[in-house]
Order: structure tokens, then C-alpha cells, then sequence
């Protein structure tokens, strides 16, 4: 009988043995990394999302801010049109004739007309 030849020989075993050994461990080590590494991008995350999340409470300040202020410019404008047509309002009213029985001059700071007498 035929003897087969060896193909795997002792010394390959246990070469190929320590090398999948060695594989295993490296492949512990980069898991490990890569979990560290994650933890600290996850960390990063959640201190960016925080920092997001001021400048949105910051910007819907501002913004109420932004609003106030027109919201007071439109008032003032309202005000000053009212204090025009107040103002047009008691001028044609001191420029208009006295009315018969006692003369009054209502909202009229001006001194009335002297009646003319003619005879």
C-alpha cells in the first residue's frame, strides 16, 4: 500500500493555530477601539445637539425680541399719526367762526377773535 503524504504537519498546525490566535485578538483590539472611538463621537453628539439646541432657545429670543421692537415702531408710528390728526383737528376748529350764544373754543389754545363792532 501507498503511504499518502503528510500535508499538514505538526509545526503547521500550531503555526496556523497561534496566527488565528493572533487574528482574534487583534480583531478584540480594533472592536475595542472602535467602541472607544464611538463613545466619544457619541459624547461629542450629544454636547453639539445641547449646544444646537441654546442657539435655538437664543434665536427664538432674539426673534420675540425682533418682533417686540417692530411691534413698538408701528405703535410709535400710530401714535405720531394720531398726535398729526389731533393736531390738524383742533387747528380747523380754532379757525372756524365762533358759533351764536357764548363763545367756546373747544381744544382751541388760541385766544378767541374779538368781535368787530360796527355801528
Amino acid at each position: 500500500m501507498r503511504r499518502r503524504p503528510v500535508l499538514y504537519t505538526p509545526q503547521f498546525v500550531a503555526g496556523f493555530a497561534h496566527a488565528l490566535r493572533e487574528a482574534r485578538a487583534d480583531l478584540h483590539d480594533q472592536h475595542f477601539k472602535h467602541l472607544c472611538e464611538m463613545g466619544d463621537l457619541l459624547r461629542e453628539l450629544a454636547a453639539l445637539r445641547a449646544e444646537v439646541e441654546h442657539l435655538r432657545e437664543l434665536n427664538a429670543v432674539v426673534l420675540a425680541r425682533h418682533r417686540a421692537e417692530a411691534e413698538l415702531a408701528g405703535l410709535y408710528r400710530e401714535r405720531s399719526i394720531q398726535q398729526a390728526l389731533a393736531a390738524a383737528t383742533k387747528a380747523s376748529r380754532c379757525n372756524e367762526p365762533p358759533a351764536v350764544g357764548p363763545m367756546v373754543y373747544p381744544l382751541c389754545v388760541a385766544t378767541p377773535p374779538t368781535p368787530s363792532v360796527t355801528a
